[in-house]
């Protein structure tokens, strides 16, 4: 069978009668929802993107980044081909990953703890996904709500994009369809059960599951402000989350902590305080706690007291000439730098011109002094 390297997305494998008959064959059972009785649908990955607020990241945060954000192969193609660049840095070997494909007698997976290696790991639980799927179909339909444009994923994030990697792998246009309950509404309860009952989230995505859990607990008597609002793309993510890291503003009320940590399967409530906490991590060690996994334990001693989180909207965006202002300065500070000793007489007429019109409209311009 060929070879499907996931920067590449080689030509497809034969797939069994079997296999195929069972993921979209006639004779495919209906599913149904166990809790709702909702019939599960089949839905075009392209109408289909990810929760930006799910607890568990899927995918690591400098392939996030990476990603221009929407639903089709070639973005979806780029995001996993830096996926797979990040894992040959962490190994610093190249590799050979098959999807879809018997790889040949001669080859030798890597052997990967996620301990040393937790980018690489990641990337490989999911090509063991789609592979399982590939072979033996998907047995558990995600769960997606509607959305202006589409649809958002509540749970099944791995297994849509496990879908696409399916579809790169093989152009097979069968792979480009998932099978996902329809939801009236969004239900992060729902959410937290369903990321418990897999695999073990890290503290990060623990305390991120906690602060959703509590902010939907405080929605109806506090505003928060949304996902969106709080993080623009490439940036970190902890302030959405942190608008419930303060213990005395927000206390798990009376009766509520156990269902907190039944949802969040964990072992009992004092563990909420210790999740709480990680809110509080610089943004940089909050990205590589939870891109490398590590223990609410070693993350703790870098927790600080205050919490890091604005009450103030984001800045508006520069006019035009804000823009043409930021831009010219830099420069000049540039050719300062590189000991040019010249200043752009234009770019000083530009700054001077963006002066007068700031005084001749009233508006003034305050510098403060460090101190």
């Amino acid at each position: 069978m060929s070879q499907g390297k996931a920067s590449r997305f080689a030509a497809p494998a034969q797939q069994t009668v079997e296999a195929d008959a069972l993921v979209y064959g006639d004779s495919k059972p209906i599913i149904l929802d166990p809790n709702r009785h909702l019939r599960a649908r089949s839905i075009s990955l392209t109408e289909i993107l990810p929760d930006p607020a799910q607890p568990r990241r899927a995918v690591p945060s400098a392939a996030r980044a990476a990603w221009d954000g929407r639903s089709n192969a070639e973005s979806i193609s780029a995001m996993l081909g830096v996926w797979v660049g990040l894992a040959e840095t962490e190994l610093q070997a190249p590799l050979q990953i098959y999807i879809a494909a018997e790889p040949p007698e001669e080859y030798k997976r890597p052997e990967i703890e996620e301990a040393n290696a937790p980018i690489s790991f990641k990337l490989f639980k999911l090509v063991d996904l789609a592979n399982d799927i590939f072979a033996n179909g998907l047995h558990d339909p995600i769960s997606i709500n509607a959305v202006e444009g589409g649809y958002r994923t509540e749970y099944g994030e791995r297994r849509w994009l496990a879908h696409w990697w399916l579809y790169l792998a093989t152009s097979d246009e069968k792979w480009t369809k998932i099978n996902a309950f329809v939801r009236d509404e969004f239900d992060v309860w729902r959410q937290a059960s369903e990321n418990g009952a897999r695999d073990q989230l890290n503290a990060i995505s623990l305390a991120r599951q906690f602060a959703r859990l509590l902010m939907d607990i405080y929605q109806k008597e506090t505003t928060f402000r949304s996902f969106a609002e709080m993080v623009s793309a490439c940036e970190c993510d902890r302030a959405y989350y942190a608008q419930v890291a303060d213990g005395e503003q927000f206390r798990v009320p009376r009766g509520w902590g156990e269902k907190i940590v039944a949802a969040m399967g964990l072992s009992h409530t004092t563990q909420l305080r210790q999740y709480r906490a990680l809110l509080r991590l610089p943004d940089d060690i909050w990205v590589k706690g939870d891109d490398q996994s590590w223990g609410e334990h070693a993350l703790r001693s870098y927790t600080v007291t205050t919490v890091t989180v604005s009450s103030q909207k984001k800045p508006r965006e520069l006019t035009p000439d804000e823009k043409g202002l930021k831009d010219d300065t830099l420069t000049m500070l540039l050719a300062l730098r590189r000991g040019e000793g010249k200043v752009n007489e234009a770019i000083v007429e530009r700054i001077e011109k963006f002066c007068r019109r700031l005084r001749e409209t009233g508006k003034v311009v305050k510098i403060e002094a460090r101190r």
